[in-house]
């Protein structure tokens, strides 16, 4: 688990006569106003309503690219800014203000229309990223071993990699500032040094959650999520390898100084027996998991902890990932290393002790 970084959010500070002289020019529709006044709010650290004014400069300037690059490339703001629940405490490095310069160069030529709809439809066809953002992380680990061998003819080298999106939905729909959505996630482990190249194991994690912040801006919980999880490996019953179950979870967001906690608790929906894969899975992880986020200037380390407490026959995994950005390509070195049970749907009563490198698109 893209999965998950988290955002101080310091208390409003009194509004001064230069704040407030900007807002009044703001309201009345002066870009250059509403552009001044969010770096008036985030020099102050209320990163609330810079964002708010720096989407309000965004919406009045006709050189909307300008303004909102400047906004996203803030140190203080991050990619996840639309709640603060973000993808990971580091999200805030800045972003490729090539890449953002690129996406825009073919919708900033296209001519105005009479027909504002139309002429709208089009930008977004060409523009649009649908809303989609970065969940857990993902990443390529074009090289991996695993000092395990196994009994089905695998190779112990291989590449994995993950794709993880999310989209919000439904925004403050309760008045909790709440967050409703979905999110896919795909894990792959791919023979790349086999002869046919095939991919050993895929696992599709469909989701759905509600992500709601914490009411009070000085308490270590920051916010929380629940939802409902669905994990399959896409495979036929037939084959006798097919895996999946269905789980409802609860996490929270906590920051302790510079370190960040994310304890998960799940409850696995039950099946019928008959057509159950994997009745003994929760045996080998558990009821739940913690994730820890320790940043350090550039540097990002998530430890991963899983295990089934059970004192006579005690299983778990770890998972620790380092990652580190790459020059200003907005990519980032990133190295994985697993031990324990669960790595994979198919493994999960297999122990697996993997070590990996590659690169992170997100972290």
């Amino acid at each position: 688990m893209n999965k998950i970084a988290l955002i101080t959010l310091i208390s409003v500070i009194s509004f001064s006569s230069f704040g407030a002289t900007l807002e009044d020019e703001a309201k009345s529709g002066n870009s250059q106003a509403a552009y001044k006044l969010a770096e008036f709010y985030e020099n102050k650290n209320d990163l609330k309503n810079a964002l708010y004014w720096y989407k309000t400069a965004a919406k009045l300037s006709l050189q909307t690219q300008e303004t909102v690059l400047v906004a996203q490339n803030s140190p203080a703001l991050t990619e996840q800014t639309d709640t603060v629940i973000a993808t990971a405490p580091t999200s805030a490095m800045p972003v490729n203000v090539a890449q953002q310069t690129h996406q825009a160069a073919i919708s900033d030529r296209i001519a105005t229309t009479q027909d504002y709809q139309s002429g709208n439809i089009v930008f977004k066809a060409l523009d649009s990223s649908f809303g989609l953002k970065p969940y857990h992380s993902n990443y390529i680990l074009p090289l991996t071993y695993d000092a395990k061998s196994h009994d089905d003819g695998r190779k112990q080298t291989e590449t994995t990699f993950q794709l993880s999106l999310k989209k919000n939905v439904f925004i403050d729909q309760f008045g909790f500032d709440e967050r409703i959505g979905f999110a896919y996630t795909q894990r792959s482990w791919w023979q790349t040094t086999e002869e046919s190249s095939p991919f050993r194991e895929t696992n599709y994690l469909p989701e759905i959650y509600v992500q709601i912040p914490s009411q009070a801006f000085n308490n270590s919980l920051k916010g929380t999520q629940f939802g409902f999880l669905h994990e399959s490996n896409g495979q036929g019953n037939d084959a006798g390898k097919s895996r999946s179950w269905n789980r409802l979870y609860l996490e929270g967001y906590f920051q302790y100084h510079d370190t960040y906690l994310v304890p998960r608790v799940w409850y696995r929906i039950p099946e019928d027996k008959a057509h159950d894969d994997n009745r003994d899975i929760e045996d080998y992880l558990g009821y739940g998991d913690l994730t820890v986020f320790v940043p350090y200037q550039q540097h990002l380390v998530r430890l991963l902890i899983r295990n089934n407490l059970s004192f006579n026959d005690n299983r778990g995994a770890i998972q620790i990932d380092w990652t580190y950005p790459l020059w200003d390509t907005g990519l980032f070195a990133y190295v994985q290393y697993f031990n324990g049970y669960g790595e994979s749907l198919i493994d999960y009563n297999k122990r697996t002790n993997r070590l990996g490198i590659g690169v992170a698109l997100s972290r």
